[in-house]
């Protein structure tokens, strides 16, 4: 198995096409008890792979990582929670100018998130959809980007309804292979 998935790897990156980002950003979350608690924007770190067929479709797969801390309202006491969006989907892509190009995606996401507040963790995991747009700037080999988004995921845990909805916009740089 581990032959295998190495083939992959070495095929994948082999072929041409492939693009490898780290960016920052922010969450906005939809939520009003988020943001009661965190505030209204919490930052985002992440990296995204993309793998270019045609030119101008592409396959992506990604990781977001969120964590913040905020003050719960009645009691006062500290509160942190934390995220983890794992991201597959297609893309396209179109040249606006040279080395200019807007980016266009759609995509299932994988939330994983916990929050521990007034002595108890909680924890959960759900699915849900996100899309995207952007413009990537090329410097040869080099590229800078940005996105904006937004992204669809909701859950029920004890029976209460977790709002993970929200906008996402990040400012990256990346590599060509």
């Amino acid at each position: 198995m581990k032959k295998i998935i190495y083939l992959f790897i070495v095929a994948w990156f082999s072929l041409g096409g492939t693009n490898l980002s780290f960016h920052y950003g922010a969450s906005w979350k939809q939520s009003d008890e988020f943001k009661n608690v965190y505030g209204r924007e919490a930052g985002l770190v992440g990296l995204s792979l993309d793998r270019s067929f045609k030119k101008t479709v592409f396959l992506y797969g990604g990781y977001d990582y969120l964590n913040t801390k905020g003050e719960t309202l009645v009691f006062k006491e500290q509160a942190e929670t934390t995220h983890h969006y794992f991201s597959l989907g297609l893309g396209y892509a179109f040249r606006i100018l040279d080395g200019l190009q807007a980016r266009l995606k759609v995509g299932a996401v994988y939330v994983k998130y916990r929050e521990k507040a007034l002595g108890e963790t909680v924890e959960g995991s759900c699915p849900g959809f996100e899309f995207s747009g952007g413009i990537r700037y090329r410097l040869g080999r080099f590229f800078i980007e940005s996105n904006l988004g937004y992204l669809i995921a909701r859950d029920i845990l004890a029976g209460e309804k977790v709002v993970l909805d929200g906008l996402k916009g990040n400012l990256g740089i990346g590599v060509s292979f």
